[in-house]
C-alpha cells in the first residue's frame, strides 16, 4: 500500500519555501522530505484517525510544508543558527509541530480528514470525535 504524501511540490513552494530559494535542489530531494514529513505527521494523526488518509485539508498541508521547509533549509545549511532568519523559520517549525501535537491530543481537529477505509458503497463516512450538540 502506498502511503499518501500530504503536500505536493507546488504546495511546498506555496506554503513552505519559494521555488527560487531551492531552485538548485533536485525535485527528488524535495519529494523525499515531503514523504518523510508526511510519515512524521502520521505518527501524530494515528492517535486520532485510522490511517492511511484518503482526504485532508489545506491546514494539514500547510503545517507539513512548514516542517519540511525548516528541515530542508537546515539540512542544506541555508539557515545559520543565531540569525534572525533562523529564528523565524524555527518559530514556524515549532508552531507546526505544536499543531501536530495538539491534533494527536485531540485539542485541534484538522479539516476534511477522511480515512481511506471510511467508505461504504462509495459513500464517504466522516467521523468526528466530539459531539456537535445537535
Amino acid at each position: 500500500m502506498t502511503l499518501p504524501v500530504y503536500a505536493t511540490r507546488d504546495d511546498f513552494y506555496k506554503y513552505g519555501v519559494p521555488q527560487e530559494i531551492v531552485a538548485d535542489v533536485s525535485t527528488s530531494v524535495i519529494d523525499d522530505i515531503l514523504a518523510t514529513t508526511s510519515r512524521l505527521a502520521d505518527s501524530y494523526l494515528s492517535a486520532r484517525y485510522e490511517l492511511p488518509l484518503s482526504q485532508w485539508g489545506a491546514d494539514l498541508t500547510m503545517q507539513l510544508c512548514e516542517i519540511a521547509a525548516f528541515k530542508l533549509l537546515v539540512a542544506l545549511k541555508l539557515l545559520a543558527p543565531q540569525t534572525n532568519d533562523y529564528q523565524v523559520w524555527r518559530d514556524r517549525y515549532d508552531s507546526a509541530m505544536r499543531w501536530l501535537e495538539n491534533v494527536g491530543q485531540g485539542r485541534v481537529v484538522p479539516t476534511q480528514i477522511v480515512s481511506a477505509d471510511a467508505t461504504l458503497d462509495g459513500v464517504i463516512i466522516v467521523e468526528y470525535d466530539e459531539s456537535r450538540g445537535w
